[in-house]
């Protein structure tokens, strides 16, 4: 199996989970919206097609990200060469961690393509913000507490990937159940602390009321 095909494979195996994120921002955060376009809603909320469109960003982030190895988004190629060249590389089993060059690249890709996404899909009817229920707002349609999750998800899918892409697929299925629940986690809690920060507020005078 080649590398795009690996890439696919887990692009695909990662989509279909992340529905429950989606899933998560309908009925829980209620700061998105599906609106009745006629296919049939998982849940009675989410779209049916949500679970393969994830599959193409991850990809693209997968190959730019591991493409970014040999042309590093960030740094200087020659000192990172050097680097490689002094360091021994030790990998033991199916280990190969992306270095940080590539995470980074991994966030900005990630960042980009979602972001655009926001902007560019919005016209199709596809997704809507819940504006009502949110207080900052990137432009018409995209908020701006998905920005840190977002990030973290193309380091989440990079670094997971690099971790199973060559094992069985008891494996890749638990590593992608583990991404879905880290961007959902980490969705809760941007938007805990950039939405409800009376909550927050509320929380720090209580706890140093009772220091006191």
């Amino acid at each position: 199996m080649t590398e795009l095909n690996r890439q696919w494979k887990f692009s695909i195996l990662s989509s279909v989970f992340m529905v429950l994120p989606d899933y998560f921002l309908v009925n829980v955060l209620g700061t998105l919206y599906f609106p009745d376009d006629g296919v049939w809603k998982i849940g009675g909320a989410v779209s049916w097609y949500m679970c393969g469109m994830w599959a193409i960003p991850f990809l693209l982030i997968l190959s730019i990200s591991s493409f970014s190895s040999s042309t590093t988004c960030f740094g200087n190629d020659d000192q990172q060469l050097q680097n490689k060249k002094e360091t021994p590389i030790i990998k033991i089993g199916y280990d190969d961690e992306p270095n940080v060059s590539e995470l980074l690249c991994a966030a900005a890709v990630a960042l980009a393509i979602f972001g655009t996404a926001e902007h560019i899909l919005r016209p199709l009817n596809i997704w809507h913000a819940r504006e009502e229920n949110i207080t900052h707002m990137m432009g018409p349609s995209a908020a701006m507490y998905v920005l840190p999750a977002e990030a973290l998800l193309g380091c989440a899918i990079l670094f997971t990937y690099r971790k199973v892409r060559n094992r069985c697929f008891i494996y890749q299925f638990f590593g992608c159940l583990a991404v879905m629940l880290m961007y959902t986690g980490s969705l809760a809690i941007s938007f805990l602390l950039l939405e409800r920060q009376e909550i927050m507020q509320d929380v720090f005078i209580r706890s140093t009321s009772s220091s006191d």
